[in-house]
């Protein structure tokens, strides 16, 4: 969708809440539009709104906490993802992103818990192998750094950054040999890496 697209979605909302200013949905749907125009402090503002009117909105809590991390506010995250938790205890994403948090604010336990239980109810969520791998590769678990980051490379084979941790983790495990390939793999694929 293109800029005058969003706009003018954002006018038909603006419109739509004069009319029924007490309509969560609203909010919500003009917050998402906000959000994909990366105006967070907007969206912010109105999945709160949403979440005054309607308190179990659970998507409201998920999006506004995602949109907390992007404007460095993993507290908030926290936050809001224990909300979203407390809806919903099986929601991956959720998991994901208070994990991210977690393993920004230096607690690596927390947050390894979280993507485990993120890859527990949806092992597909192939982003948190890349995550989850390069927490292994911090706490020096060269074995695992090696086994996410295999599982990220096998669905995401153009990714540099994911095979240079993974050289790192053969490296700590005295492989060069298969370090070595992947250092190659990053040149191939981005020289200046």
């Amino acid at each position: 969708a293109d800029l005058e697209q969003f706009e003018k979605s954002i006018e038909d909302y603006n419109k739509a809440i004069v009319l029924n200013p007490d309509y969560a949905p609203t909010y919500y749907n003009r917050g998402s539009v906000y959000a994909s125009l990366e105006i967070f402090d907007k969206a912010i503002m109105d999945y709160s709104k949403t979440i005054s009117l309607d308190p179990n909105a659970i998507l409201s809590y998920y999006n506004r906490g995602v949109a907390f991390k992007m404007v460095g506010r993993g507290d908030l995250t926290i936050e809001d993802m224990n909300k979203t938790l407390s809806l919903d205890p099986t929601f991956a994403d959720a998991y994901a992103y208070r994990g991210l948090a977690y393993a920004e604010s230096g607690e690596s336990e927390k947050a390894m818990a979280d993507f485990n239980k993120a890859l527990e109810f949806n092992p597909n969520h192939i982003e948190i192998y890349m995550k989850r791998g390069i927490l292994y590769a911090d706490l020096q678990q060269y074995d695992k750094t090696i086994e996410d980051l295999t599982t990220f490379i096998r669905h995401t084979p153009g990714n540099a950054f994911a095979y240079y941790i993974r050289a790192k983790a053969y490296r700590g495990k005295g492989d060069n040999e298969n370090a070595m390939k992947d250092y190659d793999k990053v040149i191939e694929l981005s020289p200046r890496l």
